[in-house]
């Protein structure tokens, strides 16, 4: 009897996410005392982690934010990757906003900490995410606080040329996501100009409760990167590249919107005519490239020719399989306008 009067109660705390002193005793099914309504909170708490909270101003109970009636998958805490991204994107959201969405974010991730303390579950990638271990998550929030309370952070920092560890102060201001690998954009002590820290290559971080900064209102990571196709700020004037995307790639990149993109023109001829302005046009090079021939560059000269070197180091890398013979069995996938394949055939036909 008991365990029934514990589920129905439990059922009614999922799906409706508070209950009153009221609705608890009609659940209950007969007035109780205040010690018995002090077990019944007790044995919710302890049983079931659900740890009511008295609400003053609404006069309810409510249930924890994270909290559900259904026991958590295996391999939730493989989520946390996922909760990172999130953790990326509330940050430039700004305040107001982003402080409440990371208060949220925080006890979600103290949850998934319980279900995988050494952050070794790894969920399947759709797309790239960090190689994240324990210290990553670790680093993530304590690098998001110091955002949030706006916090000079001490950092030892091991730099990509020659693998040196710098000591360095920052006053960080955003969490950029590229591709899965995420940034701080922070000013470096002694200079204006923010730079853009991988968070991967941060080896130790300390934060001191006293040692705050005034946020320049005038910094804009927006702006920051508004003639980057991606991460990379060069020191070039910012130029246009005009890129052509075949007829049977064109819908395909026409759905989204693009980094430091001017302008976008479907063709009478079923192609894509779209119109990049970076400050440097290696990004956007490569990413073409990455069409395997089902895009080009238009102009100007110098953007198609850094395309044609690399396609040519491409080429010179793969030459040892040049004349390697083709399975018959090897199919072919021709594009579709939806950017999936559309037909197969065997490269024999083709």
């Amino acid at each position: 009897m008991k365990q029934e009067i514990y589920q129905r109660l439990l059922r009614e705390l999922d799906a409706k996410r508070s209950i009153t002193l009221q609705g608890a005793r009609e659940i209950y099914g007969a007035r109780f005392s205040e010690s018995t309504w002090k077990r019944l909170k007790k044995t919710l708490k302890d049983s079931y982690d659900c740890a009511l909270r008295w609400d003053v101003k609404a006069k309810v109970f409510r249930v924890p934010a994270t909290w559900t009636l259904y026991p958590p998958p295996d391999g939730e805490g493989a989520k946390r990757d996922q909760l990172a991204v999130l953790r990326a994107a509330a940050s430039r959201v700004g305040p107001p906003f982003s402080h409440q969405i990371a208060t949220f974010l925080d006890k979600l991730d103290q949850r998934l900490a319980k279900t995988d303390p050494d952050a070794g579950h790894r969920a399947p990638v759709g797309q790239p995410t960090p190689r994240a271990r324990k210290s990553f998550y670790d680093m993530l929030q304590r690098i998001d606080s110091a955002i949030r309370q706006h916090r000079i952070a001490t950092i030892k920092y091991r730099k990509s040329a020659g693998a040196k560890i710098e000591e360095r102060s920052i006053a960080p201001y955003e969490i950029h996501n590229y591709l899965g690998r995420f940034y701080v954009w922070a000013t470096d002590e002694g200079g204006s100009r923010p730079k853009f820290f991988a968070l991967d290559r941060i080896e130790d971080l300390k934060v001191d409760e006293g040692d705050v900064f005034d946020r320049d209102p005038h910094l804009s990571i927006d702006e920051e990167l508004r003639h980057s196709f991606g991460v990379w700020v060069g020191s070039g004037k910012p130029q246009d590249i005009e890129v052509e995307i075949s007829e049977a790639r064109a819908a395909d990149v026409y759905a989204r919107r693009w980094p430091a993109e001017k302008s976008a023109v479907l063709l009478p001829n079923g192609r894509l005519r779209i119109t990049f302005t970076v400050s440097d046009p290696r990004e956007v090079v490569a990413w073409v490239l990455g069409f395997g021939g089902e895009a080009w560059i238009r102009g100007p000269a110098g953007a198609a020719r850094l395309a044609w070197e690399l396609a040519q180091k491409t080429a010179a890398a793969h030459k040892w399989a040049r004349d390697f013979p083709i399975d018959e069995r090897m199919i072919r996938f021709e594009w579709g306008a939806d950017g999936l394949p559309l037909q197969k055939a065997k490269l024999s036909q083709l």
